[in-house]
């Protein structure tokens, strides 16, 4: 389809990732489900060489059956309610839980390698009572290798 842009075109110049996570509702519901809303950004020169590290990375993963294969990126947690659907037992699941405390050593040491800042932000949405909700920043790491705890 001409002039569709694939999701992985190779960009080049600046570019921001954002990811989130948590639903960003503020309905009772909402909250009892998720109490905390947070959103990460990457800012980053070189986002092919980023990319290409984490794919790396990922491959890896996958090769050393250290992370589930129907997985084709990296996860903070794993959906283990999908993977158990997939045909994954929980004692298989437990096996790659093992693993993910270094796996996410190894993506953030490589994404605060790569990237040239790394920002994020999380709402309290318990504390949205009426008024409006809080919002803690999580501050800014410039090639750190340590993680960002979001207070």
């Amino acid at each position: 389809m001409p002039g569709k842009q694939n999701r992985y075109t190779k960009v080049n110049g600046d570019v921001i990732f954002i990811d989130e996570s948590g639903d960003p509702g503020l309905s009772k519901e909402a909250i009892e489900c998720t109490q905390y809303y947070t959103v990460g950004y990457i800012y980053c020169r070189e986002p092919s060489v980023l990319r290409a590290s984490l794919k790396r990375l990922l491959k890896k993963e996958h090769e050393r059956n250290r992370y589930p294969l129907e997985l084709n990126e990296l996860k903070f947690h794993l959906p283990k309610s999908d993977l158990i659907r997939q045909g994954y037992s929980i004692d298989k699941l437990s096996k790659y839980e093992k693993y993910l405390p270094a796996i996410r050593e190894k993506a953030l040491g490589i994404i605060c390698d790569k990237g040239e800042g790394v920002f994020g932000g999380t709402l309290d949405k318990s504390q949205t009572s009426g008024g409006a909700p809080r919002c803690k920043q999580a501050g800014h790491a410039r090639r750190r290798r340590r993680l960002i705890e979001i207070n």
